[in-house]
């Protein structure tokens, strides 16, 4: 037999049969650890059973889920700043390539290959890309990046207001 928490908890408990218990007894003569740790156990079985224990309050389990149910409330409250600049960013993607597509040369009626198409392409490359690059020039460049921190700040300012929000109602419902 060796000894295991298992056996020591079944010795305490006197759930051990009679022929277990004389193996644990000759385990305990031959092997001194075995006594020392059966009465490590058995002291520390008795310290258990002397500590005061508490019940939970009335009712505990339905305060809880109060307190759940009153949380997730407040996800059900939907915030339209996120999709508002989503919708925004599709918008102008959409709208972009609305003005490609409006600008684009009328095809030639004779008959395409492969290469007229890419000339096609590239003169109309060549003839648009000076308006393109005066779009995008560097004061272009520089006022969609600020419009562009300016939308990130305002959203990080909603997203803590939220969860400054959540964690005070979370709060208040503990109290």
């Amino acid at each position: 037999m060796k000894l295991t928490d298992e056996i020591l908890n079944k010795y305490l408990d006197g759930e051990l049969s009679s022929d277990e218990l004389k193996e644990l007894n000759l385990l305990i003569e031959e092997d001194p650890d075995a006594l020392t740790t059966l009465k490590t156990h058995k002291f520390v079985d008795k310290t258990l059973s002397k500590i005061e224990t508490e019940t939970a309050p009335v009712g505990i389990t339905q305060r809880v889920m109060n307190i759940i149910s009153a949380a997730s409330s407040v996800k059900g409250k939907k915030f339209y700043f996120f999709r508002f600049v989503v919708s925004l960013f599709a918008l102008l993607i959409s709208g972009t390539i609305f003005f490609i597509i409006n600008n684009l040369p009328e095809p030639e009626p004779e008959s395409q290959t492969s290469l007229k198409v890419f000339d096609t392409a590239s003169k109309f490359l060549n003839e648009n890309l000076g308006s393109l690059s005066n779009l995008l020039n560097n004061n272009t460049l520089i006022m969609i990046g600020g419009i562009l921190t300016i939308v990130l700040l305002i959203s990080g300012y909603f997203v803590l207001e939220s969860h400054k929000s959540f964690k005070q109602k979370l709060e208040n419902s503990f109290h």
